[in-house]
């Protein structure tokens, strides 16, 4: 797990779980694989999304489960923007400092918006920072932690 994203877990007091990819047998190389292993739904699953706005050097984070599909449009009017893209690799390095296939709303110097649906869901699990890595959490600690407004972001 990253330091940050630890740092932040034990300074809120929020219980987690820490699942390694490398525990299991099989190899894991989706959130389908992983949701077989554990055998839960894919709903409970999330993507952290690094977004950027359109033209501009302004970032924020979307969080919803690896079913979903974002509704751009929509988060970009909820954040108050013109239009959202993917921002790079790059920028996500520099920016948050998590790898892409580790991301995690924990931790981040960017608004984050988490996709309201998840809060019915007892625990869900969310990138730890690092590859290979998930946290098993209440998504309503997620939230918390992460500072994130919750809203309907998906379509």
């Amino acid at each position: 797990m990253h330091s940050k994203v630890l740092e932040e877990l034990i300074k809120n007091g929020v219980p987690y779980k820490e699942i390694k990819h490398a525990d299991f047998t099989c190899e894991i190389k989706s959130p389908n694989d992983f949701a077989r292993v554990l055998q839960i739904d894919l709903v409970r699953i999330t993507k952290s999304v690094f977004l950027r706005i359109k033209n501009k050097d302004h970032f924020l984070m979307a969080v919803c489960s690896c079913k979903d599909k974002l509704d751009l449009p929509k988060l970009a009017n909820l954040a108050g923007y013109g239009k959202l893209e993917i921002a790079s690799k790059d920028k996500l390095n520099e920016v948050i400092g998590y790898p892409a296939n580790g991301v995690c709303a924990i931790g981040v110097p960017v608004d984050v918006f988490m996709e309201e649906s998840l809060l019915v869901y007892d625990r869900i699990l969310t990138g730890a920072g690092v590859a290979g890595i998930e946290i098993e959490i209440d998504p309503k600690d997620l939230a918390r932690i992460s500072h994130a407004q919750l809203a309907n972001i998906i379509i």
